[in-house]
């Protein structure tokens, strides 16, 4: 991928995200000279709603951590959509969550879904 010089984009609960594989994004995205940044978007609600939202907090701190070492915030940038569902999370809950995310991405995108019935 880095080798062409594109930019890529990697959606994921993040989950299965090892030190091997946080390696293999940072060296692609070194190669990577695109004007614009790589980015990797970790899916916060699937882990909250499946109950590991402290493993992925812990996966995207290391992330960023490792990120800032090998000196590449310009190369690849970190996102944490957060989808706003009815009766499943309340605004001090985002609130909270938001806070605890926010020194560690660079985006957080809250998206609220409208359904129109009938």
């Amino acid at each position: 991928m880095g080798d062409k010089k594109l930019r890529f984009g990697i959606y994921t609960n993040g989950l299965l995200i090892n030190e091997k594989i946080m390696n293999s994004i940072f060296k692609t995205a070194k190669k990577s000279h695109s004007n614009a940044p790589s980015f990797i978007s970790f899916n916060v609600t699937a882990s909250l709603l499946s109950g590991n939202y402290q493993k992925l907090k812990k996966i995207i701190k290391t992330f960023f951590e490792k990120r800032k070492k090998m000196k590449l915030e310009k190369s690849i940038q970190i996102n944490a959509p957060i989808l706003c569902l009815e009766n499943k999370f309340n605004y001090k809950e985002l609130s909270y969550i938001i806070r605890e995310l926010k020194p560690y991405v660079d985006f957080i995108r809250l998206s609220f879904p409208f359904q129109k019935y009938g």
